[in-house]
């Protein structure tokens, strides 16, 4: 279970128009040495292949890169951004972005159930913020997103389809799972 108390997020008010600009952090209580900016950089959402945040780790610090319609769902307490914040929060305090010393060695299939076990604990993490009732709404709410893509795309029944809708089912139950 997350102590929420031992972090405080800090988010800009106001309309930040400007690419690269500092528009937020979070802080431990516990930990001043913790560093994660949250900095407004829609290319650098872009570049990682990702739609609302992205994060980056540096050897002093974390970096979650969010982009300008993120910035505005958070300024007005939007579940999915919100939700969306606190997994990359979860995923960097969970230590994902260590990679395992057997990374190398590892197979396609051990990578993915690695990715599916971290995404589950970043949610875990995120539903300690946002309420566990909130996560899964906000993930049911991904998931009939997904298929209406897949369906407008006429990839449905296709191997990466059922594979992403599986995903989303399993973080789903995993979610529902805890106490």
């Amino acid at each position: 279970m997350v102590d929420t108390k031992n972090y405080k997020k800090y988010i800009a008010v106001g309309s930040l128009k400007m690419p690269n600009s500092l528009v937020g952090s979070f802080r431990k209580k516990d930990d001043e040495s913790f560093t994660c900016d949250i900095i407004m950089n829609d290319d650098k959402v872009d570049e990682a292949g990702f739609i609302t945040c992205a994060t980056t780790m540096f050897p002093d610090k974390a970096v979650i890169y969010i982009t300008k319609d993120m910035l505005d769902a958070l300024q007005q307490d939007d579940d999915i951004a919100l939700f969306d914040l606190y997994r990359e929060l979860g995923h960097i305090e969970c230590g994902h972005f260590n990679l395992p010393e057997d990374a190398g060695e590892m197979t396609q299939e051990e990578s993915m159930e690695l990715m599916d076990k971290q995404d589950m604990e970043a949610d875990a993490f995120a539903a300690e913020f946002v309420g566990k009732d909130t996560a899964l709404s906000v993930l049911k709410d991904l998931l009939k997103t997904r298929a209406k893509v897949d369906r407008d795309l006429h990839l449905n029944g296709t191997p990466a389809s059922v594979q992403r809708i599986r995903k989303y089912r399993a973080r789903i139950s995993a979610l529902e799972a805890l106490q």
